[in-house]
């Protein structure tokens, strides 16, 4: 087995081992409990570099829209948001939840580096 070959493999098992979830009070379900956002424990390159282009033109608050955008799925795996929705979230969604819920899973992929490393 080649270096690519196991590279893909170790990230494929990493994507594969289960979601992730944070839950959002603010946004409760029509019975009342907690909405949860699941998300896979990492983003492939090609989807950083969505993320990585806004942040170096300066474009923090696009950043974290498409972090959500990417990143937030229900609960069978499928996104909750599409490009379509980038507007809607910048502009009619509480920035502090939302910036709430893209450090949550910044910070859970952040702690599998860390987990992996150690």
């Amino acid at each position: 087995m080649d270096v690519l070959t196991r590279g893909i493999n170790q990230f494929s098992e990493r994507l594969n081992a289960g979601l992730q979830c944070v839950e959002v009070p603010e946004w409760p379900d029509d019975d009342g409990k907690n909405t949860k956002i699941y998300f896979k424990p990492s983003l492939n390159l090609k989807q950083q570099q969505k993320i990585l282009e806004l942040s170096s033109k300066n474009l923090v608050v696009e950043a974290i829209a498409q972090t959500l955008i990417l990143r937030a799925l229900d609960e069978n795996g499928k996104p909750l948001f599409n490009q379509a929705n980038m507007n809607e979230i910048m502009r009619q969604l509480d920035p502090d939840v939302v910036s709430r819920i893209v450090t949550a899973m910044n910070a859970e992929d952040l702690s599998n580096d860390v987990i992996e490393k150690n």
